[in-house]
């Protein structure tokens, strides 16, 4: 019992570390001219989207059980829209770098159609601890996976895409009750009773899902008009 004590301060215990995030520059085109020489139009598919993820605490920033981890509606909220935005976020930042592109699906014949597939998401979190303390993290990282499909000319292009993007600070926040579960734990450990983690989700304005599918479109444009790069 008093090794499953110390397994779990440890796994809450830690030194600070920081982690660079993810910077989305201007987003500059390569060639203009080119760029509004071709229309698009894209098919999104994002209704078998896998999502995943798991939330990490602590010197090693583990993967936390059950026990320390979020709960099943706090990771629906973290996922909620995931592939909806990754896809709009793309078409969007496809929009800005001056592609035209019609409505979404949407069909015509002066526009090359495209099938734009948001196949998986990850969504991992790391927490700060409370307040700081037994905390290595304080960021969340999303890493989205695209497949794109296109019959131009009748021949047949296919290519996947994957980016991932880390923002900070994590949404998540370990509140005070998860160390009075701790100590009190302490004092009168039992199997039967478990001390439990417990986190409030804070909104975030910019999202990691955002960035990586913004950073995609930018591969997309350079796969589109530079292939041979």
């Amino acid at each position: 019992m008093k090794n499953l004590v110390l397994l779990l301060f440890l796994s809450l215990s830690s030194c600070a570390t920081h982690l660079k995030t993810t910077e989305l520059s201007p987003s500059i085109p390569p060639n203009i001219k080119s760029l509004k020489q071709r229309n698009f139009s894209f098919i999104t598919k994002k209704s078998s989207t896998l999502i995943s993820g798991q939330h990490h605490e602590g010197l090693l920033q583990v993967p936390q059980p059950w026990i320390f981890g979020l709960s099943s509606e706090q990771k629906d909220l973290l996922r909620n829209n995931a592939s909806d935005l990754a896809a709009e976020s793309l078409i969007d930042e496809l929009k800005k770098s001056g592609l035209s592109i019609l409505s979404d699906n949407s069909k015509s014949q002066n526009y090359e159609l495209w099938t734009l597939e948001v196949t998986q998401i990850k969504i991992d979190t790391y927490g700060d601890g409370y307040k700081g303390f037994g905390s290595a993290g304080n960021y969340w990282k999303a890493q989205i996976t695209f497949i794109f499909k296109t019959n131009k000319e009748a021949t047949p292009t296919e290519f996947t895409i994957q980016k991932e993007a880390v923002v900070s600070p994590s949404p998540t926040n370990m509140t005070a009750e998860t160390i009075l579960n701790l100590i009190q734990f302490a004092l009168k450990p039992s199997p039967l009773s478990l001390p439990k983690a417990t986190y409030e989700l804070t909104p975030q304005s910019q999202t990691p899902i955002d960035i990586a599918a913004r950073l995609a479109a930018r591969d997309l444009i350079s796969k589109i008009f530079f292939p041979n790069n």
